[in-house]
């Protein structure tokens, strides 16, 4: 893992799932999820909200209870489950349900969407494409909630001598411009792999190895995620997740994104979504979730996540100059926000307790000046770059800088006891940053 870490400073320079929460164990709960220990696919509802909540809806499927759960995307609550998909009336026989799920992607429509399940060999030899219907509950109206088969179409893996196949240790599934990516195999070669709207497949992608072995796929804004096995690497040594920097899945263009739990795991075995600024994956009975970042600090001349002051002399101050750089490949930065958070800092004692972490959020100002200036800096607990108002240029176009300046004073006495000295005991001392930016 330190050749991992060395190259940290490589995987800031793009834009990242920052972790955001991790819900471990959800088998252990009491609800329908209980027992699930397999979640295998997961998908991002971009067309419903949780009716109290209002948050996405986040879709999880198990292949142990083998059911497709309809999450609180933030809270992991599941709002309403149901079963795998089932021909029942079907003229094939036999038509069992389906008992496992290689991917969940969705197909928007206009006004609504479709839910794409793909399932084992299930047909005369062959894996089901479903296209299921979500409708919501509506209490209002004795409305109660339904996944309904709309069509379901046979995959044909050996189309044309295609030998196209899908692998249980290796699944995903995505939308693509309307239509699917997936993880499998040609000719046993791992791969991902276009299918049609309906199922067929049409072409694969040859840059993998059988030693990639792939897992989960994701497209999104002319870029394909999905996680590859790089212990062969000598610079990396371990999985990551690797992003493409075109849709065509180039090798020469792909960033592998390190260090970010679960995908560095050595059995991960489960998916990944995207949505907007939020990416989900899930893991045997765990779901994570991230926050896509589209800036960064540099500090020093060095790219970071975190502004580090060095040391600092009690009764002396210390400036320093940061660049806020936009990382993000396609996207622009306007109307970004630095505030200095006093209430981000937890208190051991609560809310009310002498802290002296908390007393030092008001040691740091924050400054767009430079205070080598002619007119020097104003320091502010808050500062906006990129915005209409100021005189610089009110976008920050992708790989494009702005710099601001951080002074930290040291007091010698606390101010919430002017009779309580400041010591090098009570550090080292992190006051948080709260950032905010308009993407697009």
């Amino acid at each position: 893992m330190a050749r991992a870490e060395i190259l940290a400073g490589r995987n800031l320079l793009t834009e990242r799932p920052v972790p955001d929460k991790r819900f471990d164990g959800l088998s252990k709960l009491t609800t329908e999820i209980a027992g699930e220990t397999q979640l295998v696919a997961v998908a991002y509802d971009t067309r419903h909200r949780h009716p109290i909540t209002n948050k996405p809806i986040l879709i999880l499927a198990g292949d142990v209870n083998r059911k497709i759960y309809f999450c609180d995307s933030e809270t992991m609550e599941v709002w309403v489950s149901f079963d795998y998909p089932e021909l029942k009336n079907s003229s094939l026989v036999p038509t069992p349900p389906a008992n496992k799920c290689y991917g969940l992607a969705i197909l928007n429509e206009p006004t609504d969407c479709i839910i794409a399940f793909l399932s084992e060999k299930q047909i005369e030899g062959n894996p089901v494409l479903y296209h299921l219907r979500f409708t919501p509950p509506d209490a209002a109206h004795g409305v109660s909630a339904s996944l309904d088969i709309q069509n379901w179409y046979i995959v044909n893996t050996a189309a044309g001598g295609a030998a196209f196949d899908f692998k249980a240790n290796g699944r995903g599934m995505s939308e693509y411009r309307n239509d699917l990516l997936v993880v499998g195999a040609w000719h046993g070669v791992d791969t991902i792999a276009n299918l049609d709207y309906y199922g067929m497949p049409l072409a694969q992608y040859p840059s993998f190895t059988v030693a990639d072995k792939l897992c989960g796929v994701q497209y999104i804004n002319q870029r394909v995620y999905t996680t590859i096995d790089m212990t062969s690497d000598p610079d990396i040594g371990s999985r990551v997740l690797a992003k493409f920097l075109t849709e065509n899945i180039d090798r020469g263009r792909m960033v592998p994104l390190m260090s970010i739990e679960p995908f560095f795991l050595t059995g991960f075995n489960g998916d990944i979504t995207i949505f907007q600024d939020r990416m989900a994956a899930c893991y045997a009975d765990n779901v994570y979730t991230y926050r896509m970042c589209y800036f960064m600090f540099i500090v020093d001349d060095l790219p970071n996540d975190d502004i580090d002051m060095g040391s600092i002399l009690i009764g002396d101050s210390k400036i320093k100059r940061v660049v806020l750089k936009n990382i993000a490949d396609i996207y622009r930065l306007k109307n970004v926000v630095i505030t200095v958070d006093h209430n981000g800092v937890v208190c051991p004692g609560g809310p009310s307790a002498n802290c002296p972490a908390k007393d030092a959020t008001n040691w740091v100002k924050l400054s767009t000046d430079n205070p080598n200036g002619p007119g020097g800096a104003n320091w502010e607990d808050s500062i906006s770059i990129a915005t209409v108002v100021t005189p610089a240029d009110p976008i920050i176009e992708p790989d494009g800088e702005r710099e601001f300046w951080i002074q930290v004073e040291i007091p010698e006495y606390y101010s919430y006891d002017n009779t309580k000295a400041v010591t090098v005991d009570d550090g080292p001392f992190v006051c948080p940053l709260i950032i905010t930016a308009r993407v697009g």
